[in-house]
This record gives structure tokens, C-alpha cells and sequence, in this order.
């Protein structure tokens, strides 16, 4: 393995204690910092709010309902395509857009109201940006717009009346409702810096709407005052960190770190100091604290791990001694199954049988009855592991000695059910899938004990599954009664028999891999040989590619055999 960097625990410890220190300071200092800029947001917000409504009581209302009339009479004669909004200040067109207004600045009406504006504009509040009326009008294009009335800024930032600006967030509420209160907000632009804004709206004696007054406060000035407080607020949690760190570590390097230290030493010196009979029980760690606990814990733990390694050294000899006779018995098993596939101008037979384990349950087998009769024989015993493999050499044995008796594949069936059951006291069974064929005329008898259902391909066409009736496995239940299956097969037939470890194969997904699937690996093109052989590598080669080689949870079991 890779040794990276090491770095030692009063490191560790201390870098810990700086993060939780960073931590805990952040955490109080933006707490601190945003319950500072709330409050002065809400004190900015609320003083916005009562200048303006202290504004819509000083304006007279008849005079601003008066210059708001006349400028909708003048906004409403201009034609859609010559609507020109603040966005194009400075423009020839924006210029003679206002123009039209020109005529507002002499009207007597519009002067009382400036007059209202500047009185309000010159009162000696620090903080004041601007005051000023505006008002809400649809176009002749359908769009809503915020129409300056009269501005009491002065020249450098006055703002023209008739100058308008997209109606844009809260401000639609004063439109659908003139009576709404709109909530003081707060803004930040690169000419203006930071205001807040708050509107009001005022309303002539017949109750119509004026238009609302609007003041603008800056807030550069408490936004310096929130970073410096800030920085004072970074600077003493900088001094609180370091102090902290310091104390910390010196306590943690008495009371932690230097008895983990010994503690590791002798660990690390585990293996030459034990023969020599130093180890944990040599520490002066008696404390009555976790580190004491922990040194008893690792002088009791040298005990029962010398003991351990004992147990382990026989264990291992054991443990390969039952490998190397589970190596012998898979051995063995796989030695009594036929390996020697005959093609042949009668029948051509090949099979392949891959154990999820040491030893398995599956097994196949294929035998001459006599010189016109063949048996072929696909099984899987429940279970695995070393009480499979014997029942399944049972079962092996007694359906190839009671079959060479030449009897019909149901009484053989019904024969070797009965003598499973004998002494089955673990109750274990296997699924059979018998066939008998007669090679002289190509008939076919099967019985499909509790087995999947094989797959045959007529010759020139596609594999398809054999559906039968299924009967239960052999070894359940005595004298049970067995029905046989009878097809005739045409010189060029092929029959392909598994077991459920083929189609129960997942992927690393756990997607199974299935019967349809299976079939259509069966018909595909490049398996369309004539040999067996080349069908059940085919096949073998499409679960591992399926499987991606994965963890093996099942037996697998193929036979294909071919009729000539």
C-alpha cells in the first residue's frame, strides 16, 4: 500500500482544535454580523417610511393630481414607436421625448409642488439622497410604466418630468392597488451606491389617485460602519483563536497526546518486545480516565491475541487441510461426468458445468442404454455446498443404474423418487430433466421433474422452448407418478437443456439475465453453427460478458445434444 504523508496526532489535534475554533467563530461573527445589518436596515427602512408619509401630507394633492393629469395628457399623445424609457438617457430620441414636457415647468401647479419637495429636501437629515413624486401609466404600446412627476433633487441628479422607467418587482402592487403599502426596499447600483427607498401614495379630495411621493435615503454610510464592524468583529476572533489554540494544545499534549504517544510506541513494538515480555502491562498508565481504560483494554488484548495467534496457526493448518480435500472431492465429482462428447454420424452430445463453489449441486449425464437408445440427463440438487454434491452423486448414480434397466423415463423417475426419499432426513431434492432417445427413428420421451423447460431448434428454423407438463422433483414426496413428454425429432435438430443458474446470472446491476434473453442468445447469428460445441461456448461466452465476471451465486449447467 502507498505510504502517504504522516502526520502526527498533535498535529491532527491541533489542526482539529483551530477548525472548531474557525468554526465556532464564523458562526458567532456572521450571526453578530447579520442581527447588526438587520437592525439597521430595519431602522434605515422604517425612517424611509415615516419621511415619506411625512412628504404625502406636505404635498397638496390638488397640485400633484393637476401636474399628473397633464403629463398622462401629454404621455398619452405620444406615439407607441416614440415611448422612450431612462434606459436611453442622453439619446437624440430620449432629448425630444422630454421635450414634449417642457411646458410642465411653468405651471404654477408643478412649481407649489417643487416648492413642497424642496422644503423636504433640505431638511437637515444626513442620510436624505432625494424626494420626489411619480406615478404609474399604461402606453399606447400596452406596457405599464413609472412616470417621474416632479423631482427636488438637484441638477446633477434631477430627473426630468415625463421620464419613464419599466414598472419592475413590488411597485406592480401600488399599480393594481393604489391603497397597497409597498414595503421600504433597499438597492444597490454604481451611480447611487446603496439606498433605500420608500413609497407613498397620495390621493386628491374626490379620493383619485396623485401619484406617490418617494424618498431615497443612502446608506453608504452605515455599510462602511458594517465593515468596519465586521473587520473589528474578524480581528478579535483572530486574537480568540490563537489564544485558544495555545491553551488547548498544551493541555491535550499532558493529558492526550503524550500517553497515546507511549501507548503507540509500545504497540508499534509489539512483535520484538514480546518475546522479551515487555508490553502494556509495563506503561504507568493507571489513570482513572479513558487513556487508563485504554491501556488495561490493550494489556488484556496482548493476552487474547497471543492466544489468538495460537488458534490461528492451528486453524490455518486445518483450514488447508479441508482445502485440499474439497479440491479432491471437486475433483472427483467432476470425474464422474462424461467429458468425452461424441459427434458422430447418429448424434452429436457436448455439456459444461461451471460450480458456484468448491463442490456443487448441478449435474449432467449422457449414456447408451443399449444400441439403438440414448439417455441424456440435466439436473440441480436444492442447496449447496458438501451435502449437495453427495446428494447429487446419489441421485447421479441411482438415475444412471436404474436407467441401463431399459424401463420408460416416468417408471425410472417414479423409481429413483422413491429411493431419494429413503433416509432424506435433510430434505433435499433435485429437478430432473430425463430424455430417452431412440436414434434409429429420432423419438424423443421426456419427463421434466420440476426442471426449466429446454429449448429446441428444428432444423433451418429458431430455438423455442419445449413447454411441458412439470412434475415435482424427485426426492419430495414417495410414490409419486410421473407423466412423460413425446416428440419426434427430424434429422438436423438440436436440443439444448440448463439449469436455472443461466437464466438467475446478474449482471452488476442485479438485473437477471432471463429466459427471453436466453433465447435470443440462442438465435442469434453467430451461434447458427451445426456442433454443439460451438452453441454452449457461445452461450458460456454471453453470461460471462453478461456477468462482467462478477461473484457467481449458482450453479451453471448447459447440454446440447444434435440429431443426424
Amino acid at each position: 500500500m502507498k505510504k502517504g504523508l504522516r502526520i502526527s496526532i498533535k498535529v491532527k489535534t491541533m489542526i482539529l482544535i483551530v477548525l472548531i475554533a474557525v468554526l465556532i467563530s464564523t458562526v458567532t461573527a456572521y450571526i453578530s454580523y447579520t442581527e447588526y445589518e438587520k437592525a439597521n436596515e430595519k431602522s434605515y427602512k422604517g425612517e424611509a417610511y415615516d419621511l415619506a408619509q411625512t412628504a404625502a401630507l406636505l404635498v397638496d394633492t390638488e397640485d400633484l393630481k393637476a401636474v399628473s393629469d397633464r403629463i398622462y395628457e401629454i404621455f398619452m399623445s405620444v406615439p407607441a414607436d416614440e415611448l422612450v424609457t431612462s434606459d436611453d438617457w442622453g439619446s437624440p430620441e430620449f432629448d425630444a421625448y422630454l421635450e414634449r414636457y417642457n411646458e410642465i415647468y411653468d405651471m404654477p401647479e408643478y412649481k407649489n409642488v417643487l416648492a413642497q419637495l424642496k422644503q423636504i429636501q433640505h431638511e437637515d437629515i444626513e442620510c436624505m439622497s432625494c424626494v420626489y413624486t411619480s406615478s404609474y401609466f399604461k402606453g399606447n404600446d400596452g406596457v405599464i410604466y413609472s412616470v417621474y412627476l416632479v423631482d427636488a433633487a438637484d441638477d446633477d441628479d434631477f430627473c426630468p418630468p415625463g421620464v419613464l422607467d419599466h414598472v419592475e418587482g413590488a411597485s406592480w402592487d401600488l399599480y393594481d392597488d393604489p391603497h397597497a403599502k409597498l414595503e421600504p426596499y433597499i438597492t444597490y447600483t454604481d451611480a447611487y451606491g446603496w439606498l433605500v427607498t420608500a413609497c407613498v401614495s397620495v390621493f386628491d379630495k374626490n379620493g383619485d389617485t396623485a401619484g406617490t411621493v418617494n424618498i431615497d435615503l443612502s446608506m453608504d454610510a452605515v455599510k462602511a460602519r458594517e465593515k468596519q464592524y465586521m473587520m473589528t468583529i474578524i480581528m478579535l476572533m483572530i486574537f480568540v483563536i490563537i489564544g485558544l489554540c495555545f491553551v488547548a494544545v498544551a493541555v491535550t499534549n499532558v493529558f492526550i497526546v503524550n500517553p497515546i504517544k507511549h501507548l503507540s510506541q509500545t504497540a508499534l513494538s509489539y512483535i520484538s518486545d514480546r518475546d522479551k515480555g515487555f508490553g502494556f502491562a509495563k506503561l504507568d498508565l493507571e489513570s482513572n480516565d479513558e487513556i487508563g481504560d485504554l491501556n488495561r483494554a490493550f494489556n488484556q488484548m496482548e493476552k487474547d491475541l497471543n492466544e489468538h495467534i495460537k488458534n490461528i496457526m492451528e486453524m490455518t493448518s486445518e483450514k488447508e487441510r479441508i482445502e485440499t480435500e474439497l479440491n479432491v472431492a471437486a475433483k472427483i465429482q467432476m470425474d464422474m461426468l462424461p467429458t468425452d462428447f461424441p459427434e458422430n454420424d447418429r448424434v452429436g452430445v457436448c455439456a459444461l458445468i461451471d460450480p458456484a463453489k468448491e463442490v456443487g449441486g448441478d449435474f449432467y449425464d449422457f449414456f447408451n442404454i443399449d444400441d439403438d437408445r440414448m439417455a441424456f440427463v440435466v439436473a440441480d440438487v436444492s442447496g449447496k455446498g458438501i451435502p449437495a454434491s453427495l446428494f447429487m452423486v446419489v441421485a447421479k448414480n441411482t438415475i444412471y443404474n436404474r436407467s441401463l434397466r431399459g424401463d420408460q423415463p416416468d417408471a425410472i423417475m417414479a423409481d429413483v423418487n422413491n429411493r431419494l426419499c429413503e433416509n432424506n432426513e435433510q430434505g433435499l431434492f433435485v429437478t430432473v430433466w430425463l430424455g430417452i432417445l431412440t436414434l434409429s427413428t429420432g423419438e424423443l420421451v421426456m419427463v421434466n421433474a420440476g426442471h426449466e423447460n429446454p429449448a429446441i431448434r428444428r432444423k433451418g428454423g429458431s430455438f423455442e422452448s419445449i413447454v411441458s407438463e412439470h412434475c415435482p422433483p424427485l426426492g419430495t414426496v414417495e410414490n409419486l407418478r410421473f407423466e412423460t413428454e413425446t416428440i419426434t425429432l427430424n434429422r438436423g435438430d438440436m436440443v439444448f437443456v440448463y439449469t436455472d443458474g443461466v437464466t438467475e446470472a446478474k449482471d452488476v446491476e442485479g438485473h437477471r439475465f432471463g429466459e427471453g434473453a436466453l433465447i435470443e442468445t440462442l438465435n442469434s447469428p453467430k451461434l447458427e453453427s451445426d456442433t454443439c460445441r460451438h452453441l454452449i461456448d457461445g452461450i458460456d461466452g454471453q453470461l460471462k460478458e453478461f456477468t462482467k465476471n462478477g461473484e457467481q451465486f449458482d450453479d451453471i449447467t448447459m447440454l446440447a445434444f444434435r440429431y443426424y
